[in-house]
This record gives structure tokens, sequence and C-alpha cells, in this order.
């Protein structure tokens, strides 16, 4: 399947991270969803293994996307991984609420897009990781918990 890149959406990047908290939290609401305040997530391969863990926002800010949808921004306020091929801590991240569906992604690279997919907004948000574009791929899983 063949997806589109919509370039040029008008939404200006000015990089990514701390630097850009102008945007507040987000207090994205689906039912009673409240994504405010610094969450850690977690980032496991298939064996369960954690590779990446990072301490992240989510902004009301618009993200970047080369998908349709209302993609808003997500603040990485710190990251470390264990193989930097595995998931990109550096590049632009945006995430997505859908009735009780959260999807983060790197959604920048046309047809080369790495989601991070949960099916319950449940505290500890749980779902898996993916790659989606000229192949879907499940390449691991993820955990997102609020800091207290």
């Amino acid at each position: 399947m063949l997806i589109a890149c919509a370039l040029g959406t008008g939404v200006p990047y000015t990089g990514f991270g701390a630097q850009s908290v102008q945007a507040a939290s987000a207090r994205a609401t689906s039912g009673s969803v409240d994504l405010s305040g610094v969450w850690n997530l977690t980032i496991q391969d298939p064996q369960h293994r954690t590779v990446v863990t990072m301490t992240i926002r989510f902004l009301k800010a618009a993200g970047g996307s080369c998908l349709g949808g209302k993609w808003q921004r997500i603040s990485v306020e710190s990251a470390h991984t264990q193989d930097e091929k595995f998931f990109p801590i550096k590049d632009e991240l945006s995430y997505e609420i859908q009735g009780n569906r959260l999807v983060i992604g790197r959604n920048q690279i046309c047809d080369a897009y790495l989601h991070l997919i949960a099916d319950s907004l449940e505290i500890p948000i749980h779902g898996d990781f993916t790659s989606f574009g000229w192949e879907s791929r499940k390449l691991g899983f993820f955990t997102l918990n609020r800091q207290p």
C-alpha cells in the first residue's frame, strides 16, 4: 500500500524537546484520560528486554505528520537507548487519540512510520511497537506510566 506524504502542511518545524514547552502540557481527554504531566515511556524488543527509556510530555501543539488526522507534539525531556537503530529517540514524535486508542509515532518519514499503539488508556498504558509503510511488522512492546 502506498501512502502519500503531505508535504507543506503549514506546520513549521521548530525542533522538538523541552525547549518548545510553550504549548504547555496537554489535557487530552478522551473519556477520563488526562495526559498532562511527565510520563515514563519504556520500549521493549520482542523478547521483552528494555531497549529504550524516555521521559516525555504530551503537548497541545500540532505535530508534523505525513498521515491524516489530528497529530499533536510530544516533548522528549530525556531519552536513553541500548540500540540507536531500534527506536529513533532523536526524531520528532507526535500522538493522536481516537476513542480509547492512543498512537504515538514517528510520522514525518513517509512510508517508514514507527508507532506505539495502545488499545486501552488504562494506566499503566501498554501496547505494541510496530512499523508500517512499505511493510508492516511488530517490533516489540511499550509501557507508559505517569510520573508521581
